[in-house]
């Protein structure tokens, strides 16, 4: 079987909080330089809106394959594996949002890879795993289909 390749950028309250922050610090930058002509201050705020325009960029990539589910966030820094041997199932999980945040998230029993929206819960021999899905249905069936 071929590879199946789910992706999920930020979305939903996570996003439009991120957006407004981002939006702020360019009228800071925009505000200081009219009234103080503060170099440093500039510097600071186009930084914070750089910091922030770029947390857009976070997405969740999960591949499906007959080995298990390669799960990746952060460019890589959030890289997980998980063995076919330890999945049991596959079901709809809770809708997150900007209370859950984004990133390596433990809601309830579960650890997970959130970027807010709707997820999926792959039920595993140890724990589950909560990935962020943009079409929850559609990986379901790929999973179920591969496991």
């Amino acid at each position: 079987m071929e590879p199946v390749v789910f992706q999920q950028r930020l979305n939903g309250s996570i996003r439009t909080f991120i957006l407004v922050l981002g939006a702020l610090s360019l009228l800071g930058a925009a505000v200081s330089w009219m009234f103080q002509r503060n170099l440093l201050e500039l510097v600071i705020y186009l930084a914070a809106a750089a910091f922030f325009f770029l947390c857009l960029l976070i997405k969740v990539t999960m591949t499906v394959h007959e080995a298990g589910i390669d799960l990746t966030m952060l460019g890589g820094i959030a890289d997980v594996h998980l063995p076919a041997s330890s999945i049991k199932g596959v079901t709809l999980g809770p809708t997150t949002g900007l209370k859950e945040g984004a990133g390596i998230r433990f809601i309830g029993n579960a650890e997970g890879l959130i970027v807010g929206g709707p997820t999926i819960k792959i039920e595993r021999t140890t724990a589950p795993y909560l990935v962020s899905m943009a079409n929850p249905d559609e990986a379901i069936a790929a999973i179920n289909r591969c496991f």
